[in-house]
């Protein structure tokens, strides 16, 4: 029978006014999350010590779970998905202290949790694929989906004039980012589809934003080292967004990409997998991958170097153009990459031999769990292939040279903790190389988080002493000599 209407009623946490509409609905999803996040963080004393993975999953499975009602019926807008974003990127400075002014695209990759494109991408497609494949044909969602799909879409872009149409559009746009359209493998695939194409979805938007900031993503991470350049965003995209997966994590949706893959949602992101890593450790590293800023803050940063408490954005854009290490003669710039391969101090080269042996004890650890991992969480295929290439780390180790071009592209990802795919290496010089067997066996290493966890305490762990060990050396030095912080002259400077 019907029912009156009064201005009390409560759908889903939200009041049923007149006046409700998408605005309104829009402008309550930041102080809704910011509500949850402070509820569980910020005024929480039982999670302040927990550890930064325990503290990834409860900001998922609660804080995003606060609106994820509604994320399916969310425009596919940029305002939308900055309003989701800003909880995000706060949660992820706090859990792997970062810089505030660190650039958005590191802060998508290296946390668990989800940005505001994977959000509403993955809510909304999932709806569509349930629609699409339920068999209940009688059910009145499913007969209004059918009768809108059938409709010749009227409008191009992103207003379309139906939901259906808003969401073939998006698909559209993505096909041309190099997505292929979602197609599940079988009816009970639609979850694991819908999450693995929110995952390419976001990985194509960000590499489409770096590409429109006039940032270089070349076809493979140079083994020269990151760029330098006017911002950290260049140095994270060699890092990061450098190369295009192979077929085998974006284009085809599994329930989990490759340990190799570097991007939002990948399993190649081990900071926030780990259970009893330091918070040292974690944070080191995360800083490291920063660039040269990483060098004005603790623990790498030397005393004179050290950020103020007060500081802007131009003054985090001129630390990103680095600072002249003054142990060298040469004039180069310090950064990570620097420290761990380059700087010819004595102190630093010398703490820099037994490192090379515990980096070669390291990469036999590394080979012998991402095989155990996907050996005992895999199909069969893909443990013949994993065990293959760690059986060709072992033999090809001895003869490593971490002087060469090679060796100095692999010591610096082993010790920042960052995985790589085979592509990487030079067709022609993967032949007995390490580097490439590695990068082999992390292309074939494909399994859950859960079965990541102690690859991921040994390699943060193992990498973050490494560095630990030589940047302090370098930064002791540097700290001796009471040499003040001075950038390359314009005439020197290789920077962009």
């Amino acid at each position: 029978m019907p029912v009156a209407w009064v201005n009390s009623y409560i759908y889903l946490g939200y009041p049923l006014v007149q006046s409700l509409s998408m605005v309104s609905l829009k402008d309550q999803l930041r102080p809704r999350m910011t509500a949850a996040h402070a509820r569980l963080f910020a005024y929480n004393g039982a999670t302040q010590h927990l550890n930064q993975t325990a503290r990834a999953q409860l900001f998922k499975t609660y804080v995003t779970a606060s609106v994820g009602y509604l994320l399916a019926f969310l425009p596919l807008e940029p305002s939308v998905f900055a309003s989701l974003d800003s909880t995000t990127r706060a949660f992820t400075r706090r859990c792997l202290d970062y810089f505030i002014y660190s650039p958005t695209a590191l802060l998508h990759v290296e946390a668990a949790a989800p940005s505001g494109v994977a959000l509403v991408v993955r809510a909304r497609v999932q709806l569509a694929l349930s629609l699409q494949n339920s068999t209940a044909t009688a059910s009145p969602a499913v007969a209004v989906y059918a009768k809108l799909a059938a409709l010749p879409c009227k409008v191009h872009g992103r207003s379309g004039a139906s939901w259906v149409d808003d969401t073939y559009n998006f698909i559209t746009t993505l096909v041309s980012l190099g997505v292929p359209p979602p197609r599940p493998s079988s009816p009970f695939a639609l979850k694991s589809t819908a999450k693995a194409y929110a995952r390419a979805a976001t990985y194509a938007l960000l590499r489409a934003e770096e590409r429109g900031a006039h940032i270089d993503l070349r076809a493979a991470p140079s083994i020269s080292g990151p760029t330098l350049s006017a911002t950290a965003r260049q140095y994270v995209a060699d890092d990061m967004f450098g190369y295009s997966l192979d077929s085998n994590d974006l284009g085809h949706f599994g329930a989990a990409s490759p340990l190799s893959a570097r991007c939002p949602g990948g399993s190649g992101s081990l900071l926030t997998k780990t259970l009893t890593t330091s918070q040292h450790a974690v944070t080191l590293l995360a800083r490291a991958r920063l660039g040269p800023t990483c060098l004005t803050m603790a623990p790498l940063g030397p005393t004179l170097w050290l950020r103020p408490l007060v500081c802007s954005v131009d003054w985090y854009k001129g630390t990103a153009h680095g600072f002249i290490c003054p142990l060298c003669p040469s004039g180069a710039a310090a950064d990570a990459w620097h420290i761990l391969n380059v700087c010819s101090h004595p102190a630093v080269a010398a703490a820099r031999v037994p490192a090379r042996v515990s980096l070669a004890d390291l990469l036999a650890r590394i080979a012998l769990l991402a095989a155990t991992a996907q050996t005992l969480n895999s199909l069969p295929a893909g443990r013949v292939r994993a065990r293959a290439a760690a059986l060709d780390v072992a033999a090809f180790s001895p003869s490593l040279n971490w002087d060469t071009p090679v060796g100095l592209f692999l010591a610096y990802r082993l010790c920042l903790a960052m995985p790589f795919p085979e592509s990487c290496i030079a067709a022609n010089e993967r032949l007995g190389c390490s580097a490439a067997a590695l990068g082999r066996l992390l292309d074939s290493v494909c399994v859950r988080d859960h079965a990541l966890r102690a690859l991921a305490d040994a390699w943060v762990t193992g990498g973050a002493r490494i560095l630990d060990t030589i940047g302090g050396c370098w930064r002791d030095a540097v700290n001796a000599s009471g040499a003040p912080p001075r950038t390359p002259p314009p005439a020197l400077s290789h920077f962009r």
